[in-house]
C-alpha cells in the first residue's frame, strides 16, 4: 500500500542506561504507529502518525521532555510504502537509512525485491528508510548488499533490539 504524507519517523538518542524505559514509554503514546530499539548512531527509530509537519513538531518537542532523551531527529515522510504490517514485526528485519545519487525512480527499485517490507521518503541527510526482512539476520544484512549492489548509495542499517507495533494503528494508512 501507498502513502503519503500521513507519518513520520523520529529518531532519538538517549542517555546510558535509558534505553529500555523509553522504548517503553512509546507503548503508551497513541499516536505511535510502531518504535525500535536499535544499533547504531541512534537508539530508538519511531514511526509516528502525523498528519501535518505541525503534528510531528509536536510528537518530537514532547518526546524531548522525557527523561533520559538526549536528542531528537524528525522526518515527515514524503511518500512511503508498506507490503503488510507484519512485516515491521519480523524479529529478523532491520532499517536501513539510504542516501541515493538520484532519487529517480528509487521506489520503482526497492518496490522490485520482495525482501523490502516498507519504505519512506524522508529527506534529510538520507533520502529513505527502507524495511529489509530476512529469515535470518545474515540474510537481512545479505538483502541489504544485495539491493545496494552496483549503487553508489551511503546507507547505514539499524538492527532492532526491542520491537513495539501498536495494533490500533492498523487502518492509519
Amino acid at each position: 500500500m501507498d502513502y503519503t504524507n500521513k507519518t513520520g519517523y523520529i529518531f532519538l538518542k538517549v542517555n546510558t542506561g535509558y534505553t529500555r524505559e523509553v522504548f517503553e514509554q512509546f507503548k503508551t503514546t497513541d499516536w505511535v504507529i510502531g518504535a525500535w530499539a536499535v544499533t547504531g548512531d541512534y537508539d530508538l527509530i519511531v514511526w509516528v502518525n502525523a498528519k501535518t509537519e505541525d503534528d510531528l513538531y509536536r510528537y518530537a518537542n514532547s518526546i524531548r521532555e522525557w527523561k533520559g532523551v538526549e536528542m531528537t531527529n524528525s522526518h515527515y515522510v514524503h511518500d512511503g510504502f508498506l507490503t503488510n504490517f507484519e512485516t515491521l514485526t519480523n524479529p529478523n528485519g532491520a532499517w536501513v537509512r539510504l542516501r541515493v545519487d538520484t532519487m529517480k525512480d528509487i521506489p520503482t527499485y526497492l518496490k522490485n525485491y520482495n525482501f523490502v517490507g516498507s519504505y519512506a521518503s524522508i529527506p534529510g541527510e538520507y533520502d529513505y528508510l527502507v524495511w529489509t526482512n530476512g529469515e535470518t539476520v545474515h540474510e537481512t544484512i545479505e538483502n541489504v548488499l544485495t539491493m545496494t549492489k552496483d549503487r553508489t548509495w551511503r546507507t547505514y542499517t539499524h538492527i532492532p533490539v526491542y520491537t513495539y507495533f501498536n495494533e490500533n494503528m492498523n487502518n492509519v494508512l
